[in-house]
């Protein structure tokens, strides 16, 4: 998280969670979210790149939250695919991810 406040969205709640998992030396596209997401890195290691120049990189263990319409991208930097469990706090209706140009 990248110091914003959580911002909820109005609508009925839904939450989803679910195992996400990433190849070795796979990309994920440049995205948003709309609602927050909290993941927590099983194995692997992903480095995640924000339009604006920073970056940070996330190890098993780690746990952050994915900051409301800011754009990012990711990518696995080991030798093994990445596991990630991804809560989504959302709104029923609502798309977890937004790809970006």
């Amino acid at each position: 998280m990248l110091g914003k406040k959580i911002v909820y969205q109005t609508g009925e709640a839904k939450i989803t969670a679910f195992e996400f998992t990433v190849p070795v030396g796979a990309p994920v596209a440049p995205h948003t979210q709309s609602f927050p997401v909290l993941l927590i890195i099983q194995q692997g290691e992903v480095a995640l790149n924000y339009r604006d120049g920073k970056s940070r990189v996330y190890r098993p263990d780690d746990a952050f939250i994915e900051d409301v319409g800011v754009v990012r991208s990711s990518k696995n930097t080991r030798d093994v695919p990445i596991k990630a469990i991804v809560v989504a706090i959302g709104v029923d209706g609502q798309k977890i991810m937004t790809p970006v140009e």
